[in-house]
């Protein structure tokens, strides 16, 4: 498969987090006087999209710097927030949760806010979703009800479970995938039953809902000419918004994983080239120091954008996003293990488990990394790729910690990334980037013992 996605620097990215957002587990404590006790209870929000949770923490604690935060992860009634990397006072605890409802929503066709044009995928046998198929060659029956009821769920701005609602199974009428969705949580989504039509017509702006990118951290060449990169009115920015956007996809991915389902589709040779091109026309309106413009319609046509057509809808609006520039100054893997090698038990392994298995090379690093990266840090921007001869663990893209890069988009940043830089590739051999090409897999291998 013509994987040019990974040249993107988005495919490890969008699979950096499961179908499902990580529930919370901290305990609510003191926070040095900024936030305690009631300031906690959030009561009802509008919907679970990160700026919607930080204005409520903001409405409860008008002392606080909610620009040094961040959601890490959510449920239906409460969310771990995180400070930024370097931004938690020295009395503040670097994490804390918030208690809340989501309102309701009205579950009826006669909701025109409800989107029901949803993105749906297969799930592997690890039981993540499969970014190896295109979506458009997914049959009613690879659908995953796990990927249905996330989409659902995020594209709306809720959070849903399986006990939350009862969905049929696929169905093909009228050339369209569709399923009937039946609520089962009145307090979530107020109403009977809703159809929902698969994989067709999808709107960049109901995919992109977070769209602050939080850091962007560039190599040392790419930092010292940022202007040339991320300028979209510097004379000199030409072909450079191929480089940009791959950095761009990357912290993409990791606030909005419903892109992972387009990993596949995206990959084809035309179809990334097309979204970027459509930037590159305007590119003194799309692309700022501080924020660009993203929309997977741009150039969604029969002739450069096929693969999209009827997937994407051509009526996307553009989605406005927002980050900030760093020089790349993130912990490299490799540098903080206590030995030689990683090593993983047999019965670790065999489990499939990532938080078992993760827990094993986390107790690995030295005490530098672990004081510096929280182990809910680690599971979230990493990634196991299981195999008999060569197991890898690779590091994902867009974390304020740990460095990460998608090997194949060395071949467009080159020299840009010095060999402290280079990603691992010590897995099994695979398709590359383009069409024949053969690479070792991502990652660093570990070894499996008894």
């Amino acid at each position: 498969m013509k994987k040019l996605l990974g040249i993107l620097g988005a495919l490890s990215t969008i699979a950096s987090t499961g179908a499902t957002v990580v529930a919370c587990g901290t305990t609510p404590a003191d926070k040095g006087g900024e936030t305690s006790g009631d300031s906690l209870n959030l009561g009802q929000i509008d919907n679970i999209y990160t700026p919607t949770i930080l204005a409520a923490i903001k409405a409860k604690n008008s002392k606080l710097d909610i620009s040094k935060l961040e959601v890490f992860s959510y449920d239906s009634t409460s969310a771990k927030i995180v400070y930024k990397k370097g931004q938690a006072p020295s009395s503040a605890e670097a994490a804390f949760d918030v208690k809340f409802t989501i309102k309701p929503i009205e579950f009826s066709t006669q909701n025109t806010e409800l989107v029901t044009n949803i993105l749906a995928g297969k799930i592997d046998e690890a039981g993540e979703v499969d970014i190896t198929t295109k979506v458009g060659d997914l049959t009613k029956e690879d659908i995953s009800k796990k990927t249905i009821i996330d989409s659902i769920g995020r594209m709306n701005g809720t959070f849903l479970s399986e006990k939350d609602v009862e969905v049929s199974d696929v169905q093909e009428i009228n050339g369209s995938l569709q399923v009937t969705v039946k609520s089962l949580n009145q307090d979530l989504l107020k109403g009977e039953s809703v159809s929902f039509v698969i994989n067709q017509d999808i709107k960049s702006e109901t995919l992109f809902r977070n769209t602050d990118l939080g850091t962007i951290f560039l190599p040392k060449q790419i930092w010292d000419k940022k202007e040339e990169y991320f300028d979209g009115t510097n004379e000199n920015i030409g072909s450079n918004t191929l480089v940009s956007y791959i950095y761009l996809f990357q912290n993409l991915g990791d606030r909005n994983p419903l892109f992972k389902y387009l990993a596949a589709d995206i990959a084809e040779m035309g179809t990334a080239f097309a979204i970027v091109a459509g930037a590159t026309k305007e590119v003194e309106n799309n692309l700022f120091m501080d924020g660009a413009k993203i929309n997977l319609s741009w150039n969604n046509d029969e002739n450069s954008n096929a693969l999209l057509s009827g997937l994407i809808s051509n009526d996307a609006k553009d989605v406005s996003l927002q980050f900030k520039l760093a020089e790349e100054n993130r912990m490299v893997f490799k540098n903080y293990w206590k030995e030689d090698s990683i090593k993983v038990s047999e019965t670790a392994y065999k489990s499939k488990n990532k938080e078992t298995i993760s827990k094993e090379i986390y107790n690995q690093l030295n005490d530098e990394f672990k004081n510096a990266v929280s182990f809910d840090i680690f599971m979230r921007y990493t990634v196991l790729h299981f195999s008999e001869t060569k197991p890898t663990i690779e590091m994902l893209p867009a974390g304020d910690y740990i460095y990460g890069l998608n090997a194949s988009a060395l071949l467009l940043l080159g020299s840009a990334i010095t060999d402290e830089y280079k990603p691992a590739q010590e897995g099994e051999d695979g398709p590359g980037a383009f069409p024949g090409m053969i690479e070792p897999g991502p990652g660093y291998k570990f070894e499996v013992v008894k």
